[in-house]
C-alpha cells in the first residue's frame, strides 16, 4: 500500500536485501528512484529495488535472459510499458501503478565504482548511471 499524504497517494519503494550490512546510502537510493519515476512521469508508481549477490543475478540472467554470468542490473517490468508515455501512465488504474523491479548485484556494482573511482555514497552509482 502507498504512503498517504493527505489525499495525495506517494510512491513505494520496496528494497530486499540479501547482504548485511549494505555499503549504500538506502534513504539516498530511495530518493534518486523518486526523482527518476517522477521524471519519467510516473511519481506516484511503486518499485522494488532487489540488492543481491553475483550468485543470484546470475541466475536470474542465465534463467531470462540466457547470459550464464553476473551482471549489474536486471529489469523486470510490470507495467512500465504503459508508463513509456505520460498518456499510456494515465490509462493504468491507480492500484496497478507499479513499474517492476530491479534487482541490483551489490559486488558487481562495488567493483564497477572502484573501477570508475565513483563513490558509493551517491545513489545514482546504482540508478542513474547504471541503469
Amino acid at each position: 500500500a502507498g504512503r498517504r499524504e493527505g489525499t495525495q497517494t506517494r510512491m513505494v519503494v520496496l528494497i530486499k536485501c540479501r547482504l548485511l550490512p549494505v555499503p549504500l546510502n538506502i534513504p539516498a537510493l530511495v530518493r534518486q528512484a523518486d526523482i527518476m519515476l517522477s521524471a519519467a512521469g510516473c511519481p506516484s508508481w511503486d518499485l522494488g529495488i532487489w540488492l543481491t549477490t553475483d550468485a543470484s543475478i546470475r541466475n536470474l540472467n542465465a534463467r531470462y535472459r540466457k547470459i550464464d554470468k553476473a551482471t549489474d542490473v536486471l529489469s523486470f517490468p510490470v507495467n512500465g510499458e504503459a508508463a513509456r508515455t505520460l498518456e499510456g501512465a494515465a490509462k493504468v488504474r491507480r492500484d496497478e501503478r507499479n513499474v517492476g523491479d530491479l534487482v541490483v548485484s551489490i559486488p558487481y556494482v562495488l567493483r564497477w565504482a572502484e573501477e570508475n573511482r565513483k563513490p558509493l555514497d551517491s545513489p545514482q552509482t546504482c540508478l542513474e548511471e547504471r541503469v
